[in-house]
């Protein structure tokens, strides 16, 4: 694992970013303290979130009621049920 000041990680955002797409643990640090911690996206997560997407538009897609649901569960969200 790296360690880098913040000021650091301002000069070599690029260089850092290489780093963790190679499998480097780079961790920036804010007065002495570890506050962010740079790491490459997995892309199996993206596949299985577009495949989770799929999923529930097949599911919408389905069902005529759906709509209805998600419009529902929504006011109920934004009413702070």
């Amino acid at each position: 694992m790296s360690s880098h000041s913040q000021a650091e990680a301002r000069e070599h955002l690029s260089d850092l970013i290489d780093r963790a797409l190679a499998g480097e643990d780079v961790v920036i640090t804010r007065d002495g303290r570890a506050v962010v911690e740079i790491k490459a996206v997995d892309d199996r997560l993206a596949e299985t979130r577009n495949a989770a997407h799929e999923w529930l538009a097949a599911i919408r897609a389905a069902n005529p009621r759906a709509a209805e649901w998600t419009a529902r569960i929504r006011e109920d969200r934004d009413e702070g049920y």
